[in-house]
């Protein structure tokens, strides 16, 4: 199941969702997993509680590392994200100066 109120998932960052969703074991990573790789996989809910059994996990195929791919391409979107965030906060600045 995915957290109704972080549904990290392919395509962006986590979003408030409405609703629950159920995914293949295969779309979704555990929680504390979803620092390198939310933009590609849905995160487990934390109201499902931790998956120990490490048989399980890795019949899920949770065992397997994230590709390397993929943490490059995670942390890239974060350089991005800040820059963006860096940058409306200075043309804030600057519009807050002409103002004064």
């Amino acid at each position: 199941a995915i957290d109704a109120s972080l549904c990290a998932g392919p395509g962006g960052p986590p979003l408030a969702c409405p609703l629950a969703y159920v995914a293949a074991p295969h779309d979704v990573r555990p929680m504390a997993e979803m620092w390198v790789c939310s933009h590609a996989f849905y995160a487990l809910s934390t109201s499902c509680g931790a998956v120990s059994a490490r048989e399980l996990r890795h019949g899920l195929g949770w065992e397997a590392p994230i590709e390397a791919d993929l943490a490059a391409r995670q942390l890239r979107l974060v350089a991005n994200t800040y820059q963006d965030a860096a940058q409306i906060q200075v043309q804030a600045q600057a519009e807050a100066g002409a103002e004064a």
